[in-house]
């Protein structure tokens, strides 16, 4: 019992400092793009209203969907919207101002319950709102403590179940600032340990780590300090460039997936929403101990792709679905004839999607235009009305490549209560 009191005093600690620090992100004007592992995907299109002169200031997930904010005063045209997993966008605005918010400046959640932050300016506290999807569970002020493991100020953070990423030093100005990366054993916040990530940074030109920002999608992490993109796998830290636009918020699921928002590098800088996919590995927590002879972490370069001797073979088409409702009798997810369902897939080939078709039973019934994007999203509509005499169905998306190679994924089964 006491280690789950200390797993959780150690999270709400992060939580608080993520909150305070990343509240005060800046902007300006990005680079180039370097992607490494992972494939993007620009979603701005979800974002509601007129996106010139905006950013998106704050992400956040929670049980499946996605939450992101414009970071301005509710008074002034500040807006929270949600991202559900079928790909409809919903605003949750009026529900944050009865609460008692009048802006958001970060989302966090943790697997029961998703939290609403304002900070309250120059007197160092948090408002914060929880929500456990239906109801409202509390309203509270946070005074912020800014101490972890050593370091008296803390300028980066990101937190993933019992593991973080910091970067803080003795100074406030950033000046002695050391990357660290903070996981908890069993024993609980007593026991947690800190590993100096600064033998990897020897090829890192970043100095002052104010306003970064990371996150763990269950496989790596991705941290953007600036325009400075690395990817940290709990082990080896790898810097992958800079990215063209400037994210100053980022969350993720376990399944692989980052959405972060910001803004464009535009004239007219306009609000960006994009979505991030990586499919390998889980993250390792915690990293490998170091042989003696060798330093802790070797420094990972990046090289440049090898030219092929030989011609590459056909690129790999994944998948990424989503149903709802979130309704289970007897261990199949179903759905009323009173309520619709809902079945969406995304496909990703590198060399391109040219269509993608949802089947029910293994009959047609959706296709979408790939057109040659490397990532598509296709969505069907479930109407019990239309399967009458059905009580299950298996759904199943194909998807065809340029080459018109097709490859089917896995069937998932959604039942119907009649």
């Amino acid at each position: 019992m006491d280690s789950i009191k200390d797993s959780m005093l150690f999270m709400t600690k992060i939580t608080r400092y993520l909150a305070a620090i990343c509240a005060a992100a800046a902007f300006a004007l990005p680079a180039s793009a370097a992607t490494g592992p992972w494939q993007w995907e620009d979603i701005s299109s979800k974002i509601p209203v007129n996106r010139s002169s905006m950013a998106i200031t704050a992400v956040g997930q929670f049980k499946g969907d996605w939450y992101y904010t414009n970071g301005k005063d509710f008074a002034k045209g500040g807006k929270v919207w949600k991202l559900w997993a079928d790909g409809h966008v919903t605003e949750v605005t009026g529900s944050l101002k009865k609460a008692g918010l009048t802006r958001v400046d970060r989302i966090e959640s943790v697997p029961e319950k998703i939290s609403y932050w304002q900070s309250m300016g120059a007197n160092k506290q948090m408002k914060a709102v929880e929500w456990d999807g239906a109801n409202l569970l509390s309203v509270s002020t946070w005074d912020i403590d800014v101490a972890l493991n050593g370091m008296n100020s803390v300028h980066l953070l990101g937190l993933h179940d019992l593991s973080s990423l910091a970067a803080g030093g003795a100074s406030a100005d950033g000046v002695t600032d050391v990357l660290h990366y903070i996981y908890m054993p069993e024993g609980g916040y007593s026991t947690a340990q800190t590993v100096d990530l600064s033998a990897q940074l020897a090829n890192v030109p970043v100095t002052k780590w104010q306003g970064g920002i990371a996150s763990s999608n269950g496989k790596s992490w991705m941290i953007l300090v600036g325009w400075n993109l690395m990817r940290f796998d709990g082990e080896n830290l790898t810097y992958l460039g800079t990215t063209r636009d400037k994210f100053t918020s980022v969350t993720s699921m376990d399944d692989g997936t980052f959405l972060l928002g910001g803004m464009t590098s535009d004239k007219v800088p306009m609000a960006k929403l994009v979505k991030v996919f990586e499919a390998g590995p889980v993250v390792a927590t915690p990293p490998a101990a170091p042989a003696p002879e060798q330093p802790a972490f070797p420094e990972q370069p990046v090289a440049p792709a090898p030219t092929p001797t030989q011609p590459a073979g056909p690129a790999v088409t994944t998948f990424l679905n989503s149903m709802k409702p979130d309704t289970f009798v007897n261990g199949v997810r179903t759905f009323s004839t009173a309520t619709d369902g809902s079945y969406g897939v995304t496909a990703t080939n590198s060399g391109g999607v040219k269509t993608l078709e949802l089947l029910v039973n293994g009959t047609v019934k959706q296709t979408c235009d790939g057109a040659g994007a490397t990532q598509v999203y296709c969505r069907l509509t479930l109407k019990a009305k239309d399967f009458s005499d059905a009580t299950t169905l298996n759904l199943s998306a194909r998807a065809t490549d340029m080459t018109s190679g097709t490859v089917e994924d896995a069937a998932q089964t959604i039942g119907i209560s009649r």
